[in-house]
């Protein structure tokens, strides 16, 4: 496994096809946005494909613009445990043109000290003289230039395409959603302007975007609120996750979920879950809205609530199976759920008998201690039918499942009301 990180550099370089880039994971290192008469261009550099430390990743060279797209493989970058992005990132900076950007986004690896460094070396590099080129950087770093900038790259993005003969093959929205889904995670961003640096207030962030949702989500700044305004800001991501079902937003979402659970009460998370099953109802979201907290809550009344409004609302396949047993199958098999006895008990009070075989294949996924779990849970629901039928199906044969469905069932009062 490697310690550092190393960058190597190919010669020559190697083209490749813009959709590389857009269908996969990026992790990137900077953003240089110009705004030249004709039309925008953005070029950036990024490594392709997930981390994992000692292997390597295709590393790239990109410029775009709404009616070209290039893309070079340039090298390789090799994660490590360790590693100084000053060092690592400074071969890249070779042959980036005489033009200084007007936009200027870097790499969320970069702390507070590093950053301003590396944005006035990537000035120099454009021919900026050393003192303007740190002037400069504070300057296009600071929140009140950066946002701006980005809104004005995205109206000249969209007035280039409308002002040519010919439709743009890359387009504003094609753009928009190139940097909502692969750009934004890996890069830093400011505090938006006239927002308090520890984050919006209790009730008083209203986002304008999925984009300026995700930019909070990934920037981490709600690990330093707690109560009304860290349910304020879960509300938002789990809109944006149940909008987009964006798979780079799982892990911070799983990681703002666990901070939300330890300072919030399961009633204040109940209320939250039946909210967003009011916006699922409605179709503004997808179910999938309510999986984190079906899956990362172990309060029981919680995960309760939120599976039953999961399966209520989920859609069924072609093959008629409901969308949260598919979720669900993975995710118990994978060992992915913080309290899967209250998932399965409220699977159980809430399914249909046309779901029992489906509820079947579930249950031989759990532990026997959580079908015992989910048993003391569902006898409130009366749940004896179900654990009765599937007792039944159950033979000798069946060894250590069929005694945890007869423990199970032990624990159920025999006047149970189904």
């Amino acid at each position: 496994m490697a310690e550092t990180c190393t960058l190597e550099l190919a010669d020559p370089p190697l083209e490749l096809d813009f959709e590389t880039l857009r269908s996969a994971p990026l992790e990137v290192f900077f953003v240089l946005g110009y705004r030249p008469a004709l039309a925008p261009e953005v070029v950036l550099v990024a490594a392709v494909g997930e981390a994992t430390p000692g292997e390597r990743q295709p590393l790239v060279w990109a410029k775009l613009d709404p009616f070209a797209q290039r893309v070079r493989q340039i090298g390789w970058f090799t994660p490590g445990e360790r590693w100084n992005p000053l060092q690592v990132f400074a071969p890249l900076l070779q042959g980036l043109g005489e033009d200084a950007p007007a936009l200027l986004l870097l790499s969320e690896q970069l702390d507070d000290a590093q950053r301003p460094v590396f944005a006035a070396r990537v000035l120099a590099a454009c021919g900026l003289p050393a003192e303007r080129a740190a002037a400069e950087a504070e300057r296009l770093l600071a929140s009140d230039t950066l946002w701006p900038g980005l809104r004005e790259l995205l109206a000249d993005w969209q007035a280039a395409g409308e002002a040519s003969a010919f439709p743009p093959d890359f387009d504003v929205e094609a753009f928009r959603s190139f940097l909502t889904d692969s750009l934004v995670a890996s890069l830093w961003w400011p505090p938006p302007p006239g927002e308090a640096e520890d984050g919006p207030g209790p009730d008083e962030w209203a986002p304008a975007s999925a984009h300026e949702v995700r930019v909070y989500l990934h920037g981490g700044d709600w690990r330093q609120l707690d109560g009304a305004a860290l349910l304020n800001v879960l509300r938002h991501s789990l809109m944006l996750y149940g909008k987009e079902v964006n798979e780079r937003d799982i892990l911070p979402l799983a990681e703002l979920y666990a901070q939300a659970a330890a300072h919030s009460t399961a009633a204040e998370r109940c209320a939250l879950a039946g909210e967003i099953a009011g916006y699922a109802a409605q179709h503004i979201v997808h179910p999938v809205a309510l999986l984190p907290m079906v899956v990362k809550d172990s309060d029981p009344a919680v995960v309760a609530s939120a599976s039953a409004q999961l399966l209520a609302l989920s859609p069924r396949s072609e093959a008629g199976e409901r969308y949260a047993y598919a979720e669900l199958r993975e995710l118990f098999r994978h060992r992915g759920v913080a309290n899967p006895g209250s998932v399965f008990a409220a699977l159980i009070a809430a399914a249909d008998q046309d779901d029992w075989e489906v509820l079947g294949e579930l249950g031989a996924l759990l532990a026997a201690e959580h079908l015992q779990d989910a048993a003391a849970q569902a006898a409130a629901a009366g749940s004896r039918r179900y654990w009765l039928a599937w007792s039944a199906r159950l033979t000798a044969a069946d060894g250590s499942l069929r005694q945890a469905v007869q423990r199970a069932l032990a624990k159920l009062p025999p006047a149970s009301g189904h």
